[in-house]
């Protein structure tokens, strides 16, 4: 028997001391030590999972940017969430920024053929990419998830 209750129980317990020198980590790493210290194979989607529950569960371990995870020590992720449930202002804003990356991504689909693209063009979607990439990081510091 396995002293473990579930799987992803036990990718949680080896995500954890993978981490637990509070170094950031990329999810790529972090799945590979996990992997290699199961006995049971583990899929993708098992992984992304229980790594999830990890980062909205307890409070030390945080997503520093998208992919990357770090064992904080500390409830630095309680202290956001109590500031974004005590501030309607930040809760709006964090909706408004979240349909403002489905606009800008609905926009993208309708209007842009890949095919027809030049250079220019292609560094100006390259531009959005990294501003999307940021308003996500803002959206997920603050614990926004629609």
């Amino acid at each position: 028997m396995s002293e473990f209750n579930s799987i992803a129980e036990e990718i949680r317990y080896h995500a954890r001391e993978f981490m637990k020198d509070g170094a950031e980590y990329a999810a790529k790493d972090v799945k590979a030590y996990v992997k290699a210290n199961m006995k049971d194979q583990v899929s993708d989607g098992a992984f992304a999972g229980a790594i999830r529950d990890l980062m909205q569960k307890e409070d030390q371990y945080v997503v520093v940017r998208r992919g990357f995870y770090k064992f904080t020590g500390n409830s630095e992720r309680k202290n956001r969430m109590v500031y974004s449930k005590d501030n309607p202002f930040l809760d709006l804003s964090i909706s408004m920024l979240n349909q403002t990356l489905r606009d800008i991504g609905d926009k993208l689909k309708e209007e842009v053929n890949i095919l027809e693209l030049g250079n220019d063009e292609i560094r100006q979607i390259q531009d959005v990419k990294k501003l999307v990439e940021d308003v996500k990081a803002i959206v997920e510091k603050h614990g926004g998830h629609e």
